[in-house]
């Protein structure tokens, strides 16, 4: 777990704190978990992360990790 919280924390601010580092390391275990992906998914989910190892023109013009959108539309995220 990560562990940055000073001792002299509110222990109000502290569960806070806690609760908030627990969602980004369950968030970072989630996405070292994505499948990398050689063609576009047939049926894409609105709001979820691909990540892609080479380009499908003319949607996936790079390598990287794409969110989708809806309607079509992919969004580059790095």
């Amino acid at each position: 777990m990560i562990s940055a919280i000073p001792n002299d924390c509110p222990p109000v601010l502290r569960q806070f704190l806690e609760q908030q580092i627990t969602r980004l390391e369950n968030d970072i275990e989630i996405a070292n978990q994505l499948s990398v992906r050689t063609a576009l998914p047939t049926k894409p989910i609105k709001g979820k992360i691909y990540y892609f190892d080479n380009t499908i023109l003319p949607t996936i013009t790079v390598s990287g990790y794409w969110g989708y959108k809806g309607a079509n539309t992919w969004v580059l995220l790095g």
